[in-house]
């Protein structure tokens, strides 16, 4: 998040992607959790704009198939899913329109899980996450 200059940051993707731990869409995924809790407080002070978002557990859209080609099926019949099922573009994009809305006046620099309750789940202990490995 230190890193300013678009090339420098390249650089470091690229020095870095070959790790264990770098799979791109879950650090990107990171990267814009970060920035919002970073950023929600000075950007909101600087210019009254509220900056919050979003992290979804599986999802029924379009990019789904993609992300079970990807992970594989057996990842996502493992993951956690607390409502037992998936959510649809609709259940995501209801908590987007509240963050959106003057009733969200008074939030800012959040990320909202909008999982079920699986990270819940797996913070509290109710839930292995040994089971995603």
């Amino acid at each position: 998040m230190a890193i300013t200059d678009f090339a420098d940051a390249q650089a470091w993707v690229a020095q870095n992607e070959k790790e264990a731990w770098f799979e791109p869409y879950s650090f990107s995924k990171m990267c814009s959790i970060v920035f919002t809790l970073r950023a929600g407080g000075a950007i909101t002070t600087e210019t009254g704009v509220r900056v919050n978002c979003i992290a979804p557990g599986p999802t029924d859209t379009a990019m789904m198939p993609a992300f079970v080609e990807q992970t594989g099926a057996d990842f996502f019949a493992r993951y956690p899913k607390p409502v037992g099922r998936n959510s649809t573009a609709e259940e995501q994009a209801w908590p987007l329109a509240f963050l959106n809305s003057d009733a969200a006046s008074y939030i800012s620099g959040e990320n909202l899980y909008t999982d079920g309750g699986a990270c819940s789940g797996v913070l509290n202990g109710s839930i292995d996450a040994s089971a995603c490995e």
